[in-house]
């Protein structure tokens, strides 16, 4: 989509919205502002750089993972909608549903089943992501809230679900 399309849906695609008046605080003396601006800019800091070596490499794992699964849907979408880059990865999620109602699957249900059974474990690990990506003090995943993405595995790779019970306890 060119620039001159994007910036037309942002401006007349918005309903107007109600704001709270912005406030003004008085001016400062130039040392002030920029003291003012520093802490601003790392009062939340401290939660990434407190972070241990495991929880970054937990994090990058798990959205290295997530952005994969964006990747193939859009390799998988892409000449079914073709703003699908541009989409985020809800937005994507949706595209997939309506992409499998669309298709014509000529009878073949197990075909189709194939196809819906891993929505709730991309919802599951969208939820997940968001709340990494809203909330810099969650660094770790419990097994609970995997259960969709659990089950998904358990029954399409046994073999891989296997490894997942020789894993250690996350406590």
């Amino acid at each position: 989509m060119n620039f001159t399309k994007r910036l037309r849906r942002f401006i007349c695609g918005k309903k107007n919205r109600e704001y709270a008046k912005i406030k003004y605080h008085p001016p400062r003396t130039p040392e002030q502002n920029s003291q003012r601006l520093i802490e601003l800019a790392t009062q939340d800091f401290s939660y990434v750089r407190d972070r241990t070596d495991q929880e970054c490499i937990l994090l990058g794992r798990f959205m290295s993972m997530v952005l994969l699964v964006e990747r193939k849907l859009v390799q998988l979408l892409v000449s079914f909608d073709f703003e699908i880059n541009d989409r985020m990865f809800g937005q994507k999620i949706e595209v997939y549903k309506d992409f499998i109602k669309a298709f014509d699957w000529q009878g073949d249900r197990f075909e189709q089943e194939s196809y819906i059974e891993p929505i709730a474990s991309m919802i599951e690990i969208k939820k997940i992501r968001d709340a990494m990506v809203h909330d810099l003090t969650k660094t770790s995943i419990s097994y609970f809230e995997l259960g969709q993405t659990d089950s998904f595995i358990k029954r399409r790779r046994p073999d891989l679900h296997k490894t997942l019970l020789l894993a250690e306890d996350e406590n």
